[in-house]
């Protein structure tokens, strides 16, 4: 359990760093827009290298936004997550 915490604290300190680059727009408020798409997968590889197998990327997510699927069976999912700075 502990290691997950600490696997997750890493994650959301990565996230915190690339928040600052996001677009602030008063009709989006309170949500906060990257500028691109955001890959979250790679952002974990990235950060926890050969620990990323063992994070769980769905305990990051507080809300869920939109949901599409199409019927080749492709899907695509924006969700918001809550930073420890309140973001």
């Amino acid at each position: 359990m502990f290691a997950a915490r600490q696997l997750r604290l890493r994650v959301l300190e990565a996230l915190e760093l690339r928040v600052k680059q996001f677009l602030r727009r008063e009709e989006l408020w309170p949500l906060r827009i990257p500028r691109e798409p955001l890959v979250l997968e790679s952002i974990v590889r990235q950060i926890l290298a050969d620990e990323a197998g063992a994070f769980n990327l769905e305990s990051l997510r507080a809300r869920t936004l939109l949901s599409f699927e199409w019927a080749d069976g492709s899907w695509w999912l924006g969700w918001v997550g809550a930073l420890p700075s309140g973001l």
